[in-house]
């Protein structure tokens, strides 16, 4: 992903424009897809037993804030959805700030209103992010050709592999009878 298409601006612009103290997940995890090349790098332990987010300063929050940035970010993995991470990252801030919690309750709408400036953009990069910036957990399916029938030794032969991650990649691979072996193909190179 080159600068230029990038929605976001810096961390440090994101820090100065967009946080509310104690702290936004939303602000949080944009500036850890600004900070780190994929999410499982952010989450990292640290020898304290915290997550690596949670003690870089281009990290803004108090009290956990990168750690729940950091488990919704994850939450993608499990089922795939960014609205969901969107929702998980609002939900953090109203249950730390929200109406009755007693905590910080005067800046929750300044809080609200400036993480939902930030979403947009954020949901633009962080599409791209998890395409190309994360470990893909693959589930891989056997693909045969329609009309595609058993070979002379009735075994037959599976035409392909296909394999999708939940981030919208998918990739094939078919077995070269020539050279005997076979290698993965993102699904737009054939």
């Amino acid at each position: 992903m080159t600068a230029q298409s990038r929605m976001l601006p810096s961390a440090e612009a994101i820090r100065q424009d967009y946080f509310t103290y104690p702290g936004q997940a939303l602000v949080a995890a944009a500036c850890i897809v600004q900070t780190y090349r994929k999410v499982e790098d952010a989450a990292e332990r640290t020898r304290h037993g915290f997550c690596e987010a949670e003690g870089n300063s281009a990290i803004p929050g108090a009290g956990g804030v990168a750690t729940n940035a950091v488990s919704a970010l994850m939450g993608y993995r499990r089922h795939g959805d960014i609205d969901q991470v969107i929702h998980d990252l609002h939900d953090d801030w109203d249950r730390l700030t929200g109406p009755g919690t007693g905590n910080y309750e005067e800046v929750h709408e300044e809080g609200q209103r400036r993480a939902v400036e930030l979403e947009r953009r954020l949901r633009v990069d962080l599409t791209q992010w998890y395409k190309t910036r994360h470990r893909h957990m693959w589930r891989v399916t056997k693909w045969r050709a329609p009309g595609h029938t058993k070979g002379a030794s009735g075994r037959g032969r599976t035409m392909a592999w296909k394999r999708e991650c939940p981030c919208g990649a998918v990739q094939w691979r078919r077995f070269d009878e020539e050279k005997r072996r076979s290698k993965w193909h993102n699904e737009g190179d054939l």
